[in-house]
């Protein structure tokens, strides 16, 4: 495991927490990470944010942040997660800083619901990354209502 694999899988799981958080209304305000050595020990670090969140970008900062903090690189890395508690409804009210850089978030937000939206219509993986793409996070997927063909010829199905 080297660190741009750890950072292209912090990316995908981040992104995935994230449309989640969208999905259901939610933002929470703790970002957490797990991470499994070969040996399997555990180590489990999060992190209060100032503000609440459901912006991937900032959910994959705050992680990186934690990983780069906490682990040594004493041995390899066998797996890592990602999860986002302490959380409200969307809409709930907030106290807001007069240096938050509430344009910029508004951006921000809009793109990821608009990727959200191509997802939903066209599947996962019809939007990735680089960051994801270059440490083969992709995963072709059959588009909905077709059938791809495995190399021993069967067919494999999508709902």
């Amino acid at each position: 495991s080297s660190v741009t694999e750890i950072s292209g899988t912090f990316h995908a799981l981040s992104s995935k927490v994230a449309g989640r958080l969208r999905k259901y209304g939610l933002k929470g305000n703790v970002v957490a990470i797990t991470v499994r050595d070969k040996n399997l020990v555990i180590y489990d670090k999060q992190r209060v944010l100032g503000k609440y969140v459901d912006n991937s970008n900032d959910i994959y900062k705050t992680a990186m942040l934690l990983f780069n903090e906490s682990y040594d690189w004493h041995t390899s890395v066998r797996s890592i997660g990602v999860r986002v508690t302490n959380l409200v409804e969307r809409d709930a009210p907030e106290q807001l800083s007069i240096f938050d850089e509430l344009n910029r978030n508004e951006k921000s937000d809009k793109l990821e619901r608009t990727l959200d939206a191509i997802k939903e219509r066209y599947g996962k993986n019809s939007v990735i990354t680089c960051a994801e793409l270059s440490q083969n996070q992709y995963i072709p997927e059959a588009p909905k209502g077709t059938f791809m063909r495995d190399a021993s010829d069967s067919e494999i199905g999508r709902d």
